[in-house]
């Protein structure tokens, strides 16, 4: 029987495996047909051990098992904001003027100016011979100039010239941070027997770094994990027989953990 106590902290680290798992869905595993088709990774969840294990699309769970899937892609983030724009472009060449409108009417004609006044008539002389005839008198001053007269309504508006082309784009604005590639999960187990206390390191191959990672106790469940976490470019499981059982421990146990990479470019 498994102390209260006991049952509660082990089903406590291997749900934060499981929780450490389930946030980053978007892992690719390379174990068998894991992920499906469609993307999808399922699992069988230990409703009294709370060990959590991964199946291939077609398998089932234990009656003691509850069955969780989650997708191996996450959703997208949010749309980020967006970028100033670009600065004005030049103004184009001004188009052609439009064509002459047509003439207004005239306008009214100034008024008739006075007649100069009329010179004295000279006493008559003796009738004498008809001369030759005279030059033409010079003609008068002209008569004052009669007002302006209104202007004539405008003509109508000549249609608009051609649009200037349009400027030149502005800059592109700068590229956005680059994300990770290369989802992979390695898995390690330690060796089957009863040495009290193990350590396993999993570690990720080249140059990438654990994302998260896991593990399950094989064998003996009566064991206490004091580590489960990121350890360099490894993921770090260790753990002891539990003190309340016998020393040794009286049956064979290991561990089998898992570390997600990936390539952060």
């Amino acid at each position: 029987m498994i102390p209260k106590a006991l049952r509660k902290h082990v089903r406590w680290v291997i749900a934060s495996g499981l929780a450490t798992v389930l946030l980053l869905s978007g892992v690719a595993f390379a174990l068998g047909t894991i992920p499906g088709a469609d993307g999808v990774i399922h699992g069988c969840y230990n409703n009294r051990t709370g060990v959590l294990r991964v199946i291939d699309p077609g398998g089932s769970c234990g009656d003691r098992e509850s069955a969780l899937f989650w997708n191996q892609k996450g959703a997208p983030g949010a749309e980020g904001p967006e970028g100033p724009s670009g600065p004005e472009g030049p103004l184009g060449p001004e188009g052609p003027p439009g064509p002459l409108g047509p003439e207004g009417p005239p306008g009214r004609p100034g008024e008739r100016g006075l007649t100069g006044a009329t010179g004295a008539t000279g006493p008559t002389g003796l009738k004498g011979d008809t001369g030759a005839a005279g030059p033409m008198g010079s003609p008068g001053p002209p008569g004052p100039a009669g007002p302006k007269g209104d202007p004539g309504p405008p003509g109508p508006l000549g249609p608009s010239g051609p649009q200037g082309s349009a400027g030149p784009a502005g800059p592109i604005g700068p590229q956005g941070p680059a994300g990770v590639s290369g989802y992979e999960v390695v898995t390690f187990r330690s060796d089957f027997d009863t040495t009290e206390t193990k350590s396993i390191l999993a570690p990720c191959p080249g140059t990438k770094r654990p994302l998260g990672g896991g593990f399950t106790i094989l064998g003996g469940p009566l064991v206490h994990v004091f580590d489960n976490k990121p350890f360099g470019a490894t993921w770090l499981v260790s753990a002891r027989w539990n003190s309340s059982e016998a020393h040794p421990p009286t049956v064979d146990w290991a561990i089998h953990a898992w570390v997600i990479c990936a390539q952060f470019n």
